[in-house]
């Protein structure tokens, strides 16, 4: 099967999932919003993002077990693709407890004047940080397994599992809705148990069906892996650890400034962005093991050639959802809500651009950490990062309103990805100009020429269905098109054109 055809159909099987769970998910977050109230929405989304604020630790080792993993799968090396499984098993289990007891630790701190809670939920919030660090641990102990799946390409087992997981969600906003007792713990319970119970299930799934998926310290730690992976994680764990830092913390600078109402227009502005965003993050996580592969196999063309359609596949997804819903995102809202936080809509609007932009920025990033040198782009990226926090401090500090936050962020969002493609330029052989001409000009072209006539309905018809319907129709009719002939290349067409052809095909045989 060809890598075109291969992400194809791991893509297909994650996108049946997104379509059952996007929906699920959202309407979960109209009934969690109506059952906390805005005030324990905002505590929940404040709680949980210092909690992974502090995992940064988990993300850097995480990294790297999946890019090892893939790189040995794709040398076709089983012996390696065992002694990276269990190196990765190992360092994440030290890191579950280290993490726990850092994140134990660090609760006294949050706890104890720093974060602006109401006197009243002090007790509740801290009961749902328990919980919170639960979750993370196995998270933490579960990554090799992730790995394993990624590196396997059995995208199959994340759709079925993923449509699982919402279900769950869903009764437990049921079970808040209903329940008698302290809604916030309730949900901060139930969130934990629906994770360990999700990635129980792989673990399960990993240790049946995968080979490499076996334990022996004695047979197969092998301390040159370990020392490998370690210098790779080590400049992972640099970036990432800055990036995480300051992306969860601004939801602690607004809470300093704002108070916790404005981290439940934060944390609405995120379940959009997530759930929108979650097309084309499916799309890339299907995408992620074929440039490794192809960088371990030694096919520096075919990487190329995935980073920069990936890339481009990456921004329209966004954009066929992003558009229609940042030029009526406040009718969305008001119709999604029961009472619309205050600044969610602009927060939303900014969020999702920030997110287009790094949509550019994510293969690229693959495709560097495929290459495998990391330090001169770590160093790069985390002084960029450490800029963001500064910069909305001082924002906030000179009397900007709290949307300023986002503006920082796009800002810095476009920082690095100028990053990237140098980086890519110098390691990877994608020149920048190529990757500006082949891929972000494109993208941009039909950014204008699909999103200008979507805005003429919105300014002349009254708010309402009927105008969201309007607008939907013209962007979506002109993004097929031009996407098609504008956006991609010719042997993109015919990809596309192939593909869905053979499920034409598939579809009539079946019929």
């Amino acid at each position: 099967m060809s890598t075109a055809s291969r992400v194809a159909k791991n893509t297909m099987f994650l996108y049946g999932k997104m379509a059952i769970t996007v929906g699920i998910s959202l309407y979960t977050t109209r009934l969690i919003l109506g059952a906390l109230g805005a005030a324990d929405f905002g505590i929940f989304n404040l709680v949980a993002g210092t909690i992974a604020m502090l995992g940064f630790l988990n993300a850097s080792m995480a990294v790297a077990t999946v890019r090892f993993m893939a790189y040995a799968e794709g040398a076709g090396d089983r012996a390696l693709q065992r002694e990276i499984f269990n190196v990765g098993f190992f360092i994440h289990l030290g890191l579950a407890l280290l993490v726990g007891v850092v994140l134990y630790a660090a609760g006294h701190f949050f706890f104890n004047g720093f974060l602006k809670i109401p006197p009243g939920r002090l007790v509740a919030a801290h009961t749902v940080y328990y919980f919170m660090i639960l979750s993370t641990m196995v998270t933490v102990m579960s990554v090799p397994y992730d790995a394993a799946i990624n590196a396997n390409e059995h995208f199959f087992l994340y759709a079925i599992v993923g449509v699982g997981q919402s279900l769950l969600t869903l009764s437990a906003a049921l079970i808040v809705v209903h329940t008698m007792s302290d809604k916030l713990v309730t949900y901060g319970w139930l969130m934990a148990s629906i994770n360990v119970i999700v990635l129980a299930t792989y673990r399960i799934y990993c240790h049946r069906k995968y080979d490499e998926c076996r334990i022996n310290y004695r047979l197969y730690f092998k301390k040159a892996v370990f020392r490998e992976m370690f210098s790779f994680s080590g400049w992972q764990f640099l970036t990432l650890s800055v990036q995480m830092v300051s992306m969860y913390g601004m939801g602690i600078v607004l809470n300093r400034f704002f108070g916790a109402l404005l981290n439940a227009a934060q944390g609405v502005a995120g379940q959009i962005s997530g759930q929108l965003a979650a097309f084309s993050n499916t799309m890339i996580k299907a995408l992620n093991p074929a440039i490794v592969k192809s960088e371990g196999a030694g096919d520096r063309q075919r990487m190329h050639r995935a980073t920069m359609t990936g890339a481009k596949m990456s921004f329209f997804l966004n954009m066929m959802f992003f558009v229609p819903f940042i030029i009526e995102a406040d009718y969305i809202l008001s119709i999604w809500l029961k009472h619309v936080p205050q600044w969610s809509v602009i927060f939303t609007k900014l969020v999702l651009v920030q997110t287009l932009i790094e949509a550019f920025s994510t293969p690229l990033n693959s495709a560097i950490n495929a290459e495998g040198h990391l330090k001169k782009v770590s160093l790069t990226r985390t002084m960029n990062y450490a800029l963001l926090l500064p910069l909305i401090w001082l924002f906030f500090r000179l009397g900007y309103p709290p949307f300023a936050m986002w503006l920082v962020s796009i800002f810095i969002a476009a920082t690095g990805l100028s990053i990237l493609m140098y980086f890519a330029h110098k390691q990877c052989g994608i020149t920048m100009w190529t990757y500006f001409l082949r891929t972000i000009t494109p993208c941009l072209a039909v950014f204008a020429v699909t999103a200008g006539p979507a805005l003429i309905p919105h300014l002349l018809m009254g708010t309402g269905l009927a105008r969201l319907i309007t607008v939907s129709f013209v962007f979506w009719s002109l993004f097929v098109i031009f996407v098609l002939y504008l956006g991609l290349d010719k042997q993109e067409r015919r990809v596309i054109f192939r593909i869905v052809g053979n499920s034409l095909r598939r579809f009539n045989i079946k019929k």
